[in-house]
Order: C-alpha cells, then structure tokens, then sequence
C-alpha cells in the first residue's frame, strides 16, 4: 500500500511540474520583474544586489538567495529554468501530501492534490521564474506543518520562519492550519502550536514594519477582494463565463447543504460536507494577507500568482465536494473527474502557449530595436510594443526598467533613454529635446516634437486600453 502510494504522489508530482518542463522545452524565458532582478545583479554586483533584494526591494530575505543562484548562475535558459521551477513545483506536491496524509482522510486528500496538482488559476507559479519563490515558500510551510505533527516543534518553527522570509504571504495560512490543529487537543498541544508560529509571527511582522513597500502607492486594502471568488471558482477555473457561472451555482448550492450538514437535525454521517466548509475558511485565511494588501486575483496573466496560497483551500473545498458527490453517485463522480481533469490539463497547456507568446513578442521588441537605425543617437527612445499583454494578461514587459534590463542583457550597453509609452504619463511628458518612437510593428523611427509626442502617447494609450 505504501508503494502504491508513493507512486501516485510521484505522478501528481510530475503532473504538476510538466506545465513547467514543457515551457522550458519550448523556450520559455525572461518576463518583466525577471529582467529587473537581473538589472539588480548587473548593476549593483552579487553582495550589493543581494542585500538590495533581501531587505529593501522586494524585501524578502531567504528569496534573494534564491533570485541570485537563478539569475547569475542559470541566467536566461529556459532548459534549466524549466528545470528548476518544475523541481520547486513538484516538491510542493510532495510536501502537502506529507503534511495531508497525517491530517485528511484519503478519500479526500487524493482529490484534493489532484486539484492543487492541476488547477490553473494560479499558472505563472509554474511558468514565471521570478515567482518560483511563492511555491518554495509554501512548500517550506507544508515540510514545517509536518514536522509539528511529528513533534519536532523545533524544526517546525524554523521552516515556518524561513517559508515567511521566502514569501511573507504564507504566514497568516500557517497559524491558521497550526491553530486547526491544536483545537481538538489544545491543552496538549497548545504549547508545541505557540513555539512553531511564533517565530514566523514575528518575522512577517518585522518584514513588514520594515518593508519600504509599507509606504507606497499601491491599492488600499480589500480593493481587488471581490475578483477573489471569479479568480478561484470563477472564470479563473473554467475561463468561459457561462460554464463559471454554472459550476459557481452548483458549489454555493453545495456550501449550503455542507452549512446544513452541521445542523443536530441532519441524520447524514457523512464527513465530507465538514471538509468542504474547512476549505473555505482555509482559503479565506490564505487569501487574507491578499486582501489587506489590495492585490489583484486574476483570473489569468501574471497576477495569478495571487491565488496559489488560497488555492490550498480551493482545491479542499473542491476535492471535497467531488468526494462527497462520489458518495452518492460514483458515475456521475467519475465523469465530473474525467472532464474536470480534461479541462485543466487543456487550461494549462493554454496558459504555457501564452507565456511561450509573451516571451516570443519581447524576443522580437529586444532584436528589432536593437536593429533599428538612429536608436544610437542620444535623444530619448520611447518603445510601441505590441499590446503589452495582448489579451493573455501576460506582459512583455510592464516598466521601462524591464526594457531597458532586457537590452542590457542581450547587447550591452546604456539603454536608459528607453521607455515604454504604455507606462507614461501622457500630460506631463518633459523633454525639449527631440524623441524618437520606435513602432517595433514595422521596425520605424519617427522623430517627434513634444507636443507631437503627446498626441502619439494618447493615441497608443487608448489603443492598449481597448484590447
């Protein structure tokens, strides 16, 4: 039983990670913050850049080892970088298992890492390099969960501190799983949960008492919250509207029942139902520290990475639900599975298509500029690259810096005077000297005045509004 155990979590392990080994094999590459951390490494050197990434921007201290063995060792290979993604991915798979097994009941655990294994609400975690920080911190989190219930309280509270200076995000799911934990048997287990979060406790909020994000312009808090449900029961599961809107009936009407389910009166001894609203509040927890720091749950692109923490409570409620629906009708279970798993895999095999795209379109950006006659002169250069996420969410490249990083990367040199017109401030453009647009479209350079400038910008603005 054990073998045949181990080999399911090997290919769930290796389900999860093929969306990764594919992009690399298909030569998938650097995206946006990738360039930036290298911009990072390239300017400031290896100490310098660490210290940069570790406790200023992004301010997270156990990722800047991590940024620095992937940026200056393996640098832009897709090969190694599927690689390495796929390895961090496929050891999430494995850790939750660990630390599930001790805690789910089999007939819901093994839906439940199919889910997780294979949901595509959360696909730039597989794909994007610079992301693989949150899969390892919640993969940290998953080994130092496991280690508790081993009584290694010790351990426990070191990897939980070391996941939250990974990704701070995982911090508030770890007290909560600690805390379901210790409830049945607090008295016994009250002092073994106090001693593994603790330490993380702190260290989140030491990163962000002291994190120069703290007073930025981002959102305000609970801003984006109500693209939670779309992003994880919504079109960010099963993309066209309709469907969405039909499996989000069927499982609010299932939230219902299970709410029922706890109800003295109800004669059922199913356990199921419970699983199922445990998920819920998991997710909750998970996407709390989201929610307070008003981020974005897409339902696609490059802010997806927002949904993997809260998507350990997703794949709950889900794998959950389709045990309790195999309970009662194992056909109709097995058809929802067969279909279900269908749907994702081809989910995933779309979202690698689009991050192949997005870094074909800023492959071709970097050469035609680079090839582009008059782009050595010394007046500004202001980029019109194809419609920055071309409907996938997926961006070529979202600042300047990232632009400019890329150039440097590929052929040296200063390329400062790059900006992209998607992020400028068409009103306030301030340069008396002339500028030139280079429409990577067509490979041209005009030279503008400013005031000529202004009216281009607008008219390129409201172009990538409307796409």
């Amino acid at each position: 039983m054990a073998g045949a155990e181990r080999i399911r979590v090997g290919l769930l392990a290796l389900a999860a990670s093929l969306p990764s080994l594919a992009s690399g094999l298909l030569g998938g590459g650097f995206l946006t913050d990738d360039w930036g951390v290298w911009l990072v490494f390239d300017q400031n050197g290896l100490v310098d850049g660490l210290w940069q990434l570790a406790f200023e921007q992004p301010a997270r201290p156990f990722a800047a080892p991590y940024y620095a063995v992937l940026y200056e060792v393996i640098g832009d290979r897709p090969v190694l970088q599927g690689l390495i993604i796929a390895a961090v991915n496929a050891s999430l798979l494995v850790t939750a298992w660990l630390f599930g097994r001790h805690v789910l009941p089999a007939k819901v655990l093994w839906p439940t890492l199919v889910v997780f294994a294979l949901a595509p609400n959360h696909a730039m975690t597989r794909l994007w390099f610079v992301v693989g920080t949150y899969p390892l911190a919640l993969a940290m989190m998953f080994l130092g969960l496991w280690q508790l219930l081993r009584r290694r309280n010790l351990a426990a509270a070191g990897l939980l501190a070391a996941g939250t200076l990974v990704y701070e995000g995982v911090v508030v799911l770890a007290v909560t799983l600690v805390v379901m934990w210790a409830a049945p048997a607090w008295r016994e287990r009250l002092r073994a949960a106090f001693v593994a979060v603790t330490p993380a406790v702190v260290v989140a909020a030491g990163l962000f008492l002291l994190s120069p994000k703290r007073d930025g312009d981002g959102p305000d808090p609970f801003d984006n919250a109500s693209s939670l449900v779309s992003a994880h029961f919504g079109t960010g599961m099963w993309e066209y509207p309709l469907l969405a809107q039909v499996v989000g009936a069927v499982l609010l009407l299932a939230v219902v029942v299970a709410v029922a389910a706890q109800l003295p009166s109800w004669r059922s001894s199913s356990i199921e139902p419970r699983w199922l609203l445990i998920g819920v509040v998991v997710m909750l927890a998970g996407a709390a520290p989201f929610m307070y720091a008003g981020a974005v749950f897409a339902t696609t692109g490059l802010f997806d990475r927002n949904n993997l923490v809260p998507s350990v409570g997703t794949a709950l409620v889900l794998g959950s639900g389709w045990a309790w629906l195999r309970s009662w009708r194992p056909n109709i279970a097995a058809v929802v599975a067969i279909g279900g798993i269908s749907w994702f895999a081809a989910m995933q095999a779309v979202d690698v298509d689009n991050f192949r795209q997005a870094v074909s379109r800023g492959d071709a950006v970097i050469g035609a500029l680079a090839a582009a006659p008059g782009v050595d002169d010394a007046s500004p250069i202001i980029v019109v690259p194809e419609q920055v996420s071309n409907g996938t969410g997926m961006a070529d490249f979202v600042y300047h810096g990232d632009l400019v990083a890329a150039m440097r990367y590929r052929h040296g040199g200063d390329w400062s005077r790059v900006l992209l017109i998607e992020r400028l401030d068409c009103g306030s453009l301030d340069t008396s000297a002339p500028v030139q647009v280079f429409n990577w479209r067509d490979e041209s350079i005009e030279v503008l005045s400013r005031d000529a400038l202004r009216t281009r910008c607008e008219q390129e603005k409201e172009l990538v509004e409307g796409a």
